[in-house]
Order: structure tokens, then C-alpha cells, then sequence
């Protein structure tokens, strides 16, 4: 059976070569192509030292090449495909995302970031979690052009990196601060995602329909196996 979305979607992935990056990158292709049959899958390797520099967005379409209509998705490595993508393209707005964690739980010091939204005459947006951007082709293009200028503008603005995480190196979240950036930059209508979506296991949500797992993931034991031996949204 071939899946229904392979002249809509196509899934990102850009991983370094050091373990266990390229394993977490092939448990989630796993994952997609088993709950979607014949869906577009695109990974990149990129150097080690380009990983904090945006590099999941590497490996995106240079060129817009006339398909606006094209979906994409960009994943992390370690997320795990629960079932069919079909439904995340119900959105209509033309990137969708959902509010970064460190946001929701006040992390994230939200006038320091208001401040820097400031500096650049920005719209206030909220920060955005990157774990999953799904977007069409003409925005995708833009964030493989923009991301990285952003970061580097972030960073050196003067004003103090909103994240107060004291474990965290600084501006750690920076390719989140751009992803946002450019949101209000280009007045797209952003589409919230919910953990139906794209649920995070760090915050013990049950699995939605691509489930940020983390780096101690790996379903293919005796252990774990038997609750991802069936295709579709986890209970």
C-alpha cells in the first residue's frame, strides 16, 4: 500500500556521523516509512562542527523549483513516526509549530525576549520548539537562507540571551530565537501544533502523532519493542 502524501510531503533530516546521531536518524526513518508507505524521505550528514549552526536545516530545497503547494518536515533524529502524517497537513497556515517547552514553563524570561523582538522591530511571537517545523516548500527555502544570518544577529544584538537555564551554554537556543524571528519577519500566519502533533517524552506526554523520544531512545530492544510493534498513536 503506498502512502497518500509521497507528491506532498517530504520529510528533513540532517544528523552529524558521530554515534548515536545517525542511529536515532535511522529508527525515525524506520518508523515514518512503516506508518507511511512511500513517503519522500531527505538526509544530509554535516560536519561536526556545523551541528549548533543550523544545521537541520541544511539539507532543505535551495530553490522554490514551482511546487509552493509541497509540504515539508523537519525532524529531529530522535523522534519516532507513530502513524499516518496525513492529518498534520490539515493546517492551513503555511508553517506550523509549536511553542518551545523552556516558553510554556517560563524558562525562556519573556521580556528579555520582547526586547530583542524589539531591537529588530519585530511583532512579538512567542519561541518556537524546532523538533518538528512543517512548512510548505516556499517558506522552507527561506528558513535554509535566513536561519543561520538570524543566529549570528541574535547573538551579538547586546542584549542578554532570554534563556535562564544556568546549565545551558549561552544563546544555546539561538536557532529557536531565529526560527521565530523569521516568523514575525515575513508575517507568516504560524499554526500552533499540539502534543496530538508532536508530544515530547521529556514531558511524559503520551505519544501524539511524532513523538520527540531523546537521546536514550532505542525501541529496538526486547524490552521496548513489543509497544511499538503496532503502527499508530500510542496510549
Amino acid at each position: 500500500m503506498r502512502c497518500p502524501l509521497p507528491d506532498k510531503l517530504t520529510l528533513f533530516y540532517a544528523v552529524t556521523p558521530d554515534l548515536p546521531y545517525p542511529r536515532f536518524a535511522a529508527q525515525s526513518i524506520y518508523s515514518a516509512l512503516r506508518a507511511n508507505p512511500g513517503i519522500r524521505i531527505h538526509l544530509i550528514e554535516v560536519p561536526m562542527d556545523e551541528y549548533a549552526e543550523a544545521a537541520h536545516v541544511q539539507g532543505l530545497p535551495v530553490e522554490p523549483d514551482g511546487r509552493r503547494d509541497e509540504w515539508c518536515a523537519i525532524l529531529d533524529a530522535d523522534c519516532w513516526v507513530n502513524g499516518s502524517l496525513a492529518p498534520l497537513l490539515d493546517h492551513p497556515e503555511p508553517i506550523n509549530l509549536r511553542v518551545a517547552n523552556a516558553w510554556r514553563k517560563g524558562q525562556i524570561n519573556h521580556d528579555e525576549w520582547w526586547a530583542i523582538c524589539d531591537r529588530f522591530r519585530l511583532s512579538q511571537v512567542p519561541v518556537f520548539s524546532n523538533g518538528l517545523i512543517l512548512c510548505r516548500r516556499y517558506v522552507a527555502t527561506v528558513l535554509r537562507a535566513e536561519l543561520l544570518p538570524w543566529m549570528e544577529r541574535i547573538r551579538s544584538c547586546g542584549l542578554p540571551d532570554p534563556m535562564h537555564i544556568k546549565k545551558r551554554s549561552e544563546w544555546w537556543m539561538r536557532d529557536q530565537y531565529a526560527l521565530a524571528a523569521i516568523c514575525a519577519t515575513h508575517a507568516w500566519p504560524v499554526g500552533r501544533l499540539s502534543a496530538k502533533d508532536i508530544s515530547w517524552n521529556f514531558n511524559g506526554e503520551t505519544g501524539g502523532i511524532v513523538h520527540h523520544v531523546g537521546k536514550d531512545f532505542n525501541p529496538f530492544t526486547e524490552a521496548e519493542w513489543p509497544q511499538y510493534m503496532i503502527t499508530g498513536q500510542r496510549s
